[in-house]
């Protein structure tokens, strides 16, 4: 169990670029192959929005504005591509990689209309690596990643904004004993598995029915990684306590479940996933 092939969407230039960084120590560590995909959204202004005497006018010059906004934005991502591989020393090559080519990339654009086909292109790839827009980002970036962590069925590494530090050696787990956390682990076992050190980190009491992180641990060392288990009561704030014992241990991948809840009450009631996602420097591995 390897990893082989990355995904890296090319959604706007900062993220795209620090995604690229992020996705380079994973692809030389494994000899994989980075697959940058950029998505043309082709929808159009449907006409029934528009009221005569404006409406085939109206629609027509909103198309043509999205066309050239979206074929300069194509223009500027494929550029920072094949920048980005030159920078990183890795070769360009098409998508039949062999380990003997060490790290590759190949840039692959498609059209759809809606941030689904990335979800979908996503589920022939090992890892898909995306980064936390900034402030200055289009407002839509921010959801693309919850997108793919839906549909796409596959493990999401979520760069932190000072972008790439290396192949991970330091990783904290976050363990609640649920269905998503388990994928995590799961999933993320390549990675573990060339790791120095591993925690598996629990916060909070677990209802009986559910494996405390001691099993984890023992799961774990079958495969070869050694961790070790720690727990924490909450404090005030399940979160903060987490991210505060992971800064502890200098963690640089935090591997957890993603949205146990609905993204519906987490967005209404918040909750674990969106408070890391919005406020954890330290790069994420996750999964639903």
């Amino acid at each position: 169990m390897t990893i082989k092939k990355i995904m890296v969407p090319f959604v706007e230039v900062k993220s795209a670029e620090r995604a690229f960084a992020a996705a380079v120590p994973f692809a030389k560590k494994c000899s994989a192959h980075i697959d940058v995909v950029h998505l043309r959204l082709n929808a159009e202004p449907p006409v029934s929005a528009f009221y005569p005497p404006v409406t085939a006018s109206y629609a027509a010059e909103q198309a043509r504005f999205m066309k050239e906004a979206s074929d300069i934005l194509s223009k500027d991502l494929r550029e920072l591509f094949r920048a980005c591989a030159e920078r990183f020393d890795v070769k360009l090559a098409a998508a039949d990689h062999h380990d003997e080519a060490g790290s590759t990339a190949a840039w692959r654009e498609i059209e759809g209309p809606t941030f689904d086909d990335l979800a979908a292109h996503a589920r022939v790839c090992d890892m898909v690596v995306m980064a936390r827009p900034d402030s200055h980002a289009p407002g839509y970036d921010t959801g693309v990643i919850e997108t793919v962590l839906f549909g796409a069925g596959r493990p999401v590494l979520v760069a932190g904004p000072e972008g790439s530090e290396g192949f991970p050696e330091r990783v904290t787990i976050a363990w609640d004993g649920g269905r998503e956390a388990a994928r995590a682990v799961a999933l993320s076992l390549p990675v573990l598995a060339e790791a120095k050190d591993v925690t598996v980190l629990t916060v909070g009491k677990l209802a009986a029915s559910r494996e405390p992180p001691e099993s984890v641990v023992a799961y774990l060392r079958l495969h070869g990684v050694h961790a070790t288990a720690v727990k924490l009561s909450p404090g005030d704030s399940a979160e903060d306590t987490f991210q505060t014992e992971a800064e502890h241990r200098s963690a640089q991948l935090i591997v957890m479940g993603a949205y146990s809840h609905s993204r519906l009450r987490q967005l209404i009631l918040g909750g674990f996933t969106r408070s890391l996602l919005g406020g954890s420097e330290t790069p994420l591995l996750l999964s639903h």
